[in-house]
């Protein structure tokens, strides 16, 4: 999915519960350029793997080579790129039946019914977190702002960045900015 569609807080709040769950030994981002350890069954989520292509195949490689895993290790990409992208060369390196074709799953922008439910929520948080008076913006109001731009303001990076903006340092011109200018 594009940048600012969520993907990384999913994974992130995935990963918080399956910690608490005793069957998974090794849940967390992979963060590192250097093969990781790692107890079985796991989960290694990694953020931005089209940032490091190499280093991923290498990695899923070696991991398809180990004799040692007994117990189920998951590799979630949280990628902006398809699955068509990253093919090639899983394929290449003969990690391609690693691969579940079936769960590639794209994070599409919000509609306006999510949107101004998204913008709602995040700014009642807000302004109650920060005492503040509740915001006067209606789902209209929301709806115009996400028409003025589809690609950006359908983000849920961008709708809580403008909760964020109006329910902290301007009240009086909530959504009176663009994503950008945000």
């Amino acid at each position: 999915g594009p940048g600012g569609v969520g993907k990384t807080r999913l994974a992130a709040e995935v990963a918080d519960k399956l910690r608490g769950n005793w069957r998974w030994r090794s849940v967390g981002f992979l963060l590192t350029k250097a093969s990781p350890s790692f107890r079985c069954p796991a989960l290694l989520v990694v953020d931005y793997p089209e940032e490091r292509r190499e280093f991923i195949v290498s990695f899923l490689r070696e991991l398809s080579q180990r004799q040692d895993i007994k117990r189920p290790v998951r590799v979630l990409l949280l990628t902006r790129d398809p699955r068509t992208w990253w093919l090639p060369n899983l394929l290449e390196s003969g990690v391609g039946q690693l691969v579940d074709p079936d769960l590639e799953v794209s994070m599409p922008r919000l509609s306006d019914v999510d949107a101004a439910a998204l913008f709602r929520a995040s700014s009642e948080r807000l302004c109650k977190r920060f005492r503040r008076a509740a915001l006067k913006v209606n789902d209209e109001d929301v709806a115009r702002w996400v028409a003025s731009d589809q690609l950006l303001h359908r983000l849920p990076l961008f709708i809580i960045a403008a909760a964020i903006h109006a329910a902290l340092f301007d009240p009086d011109h909530a959504l009176g900015y663009s994503g950008k200018e945000i």
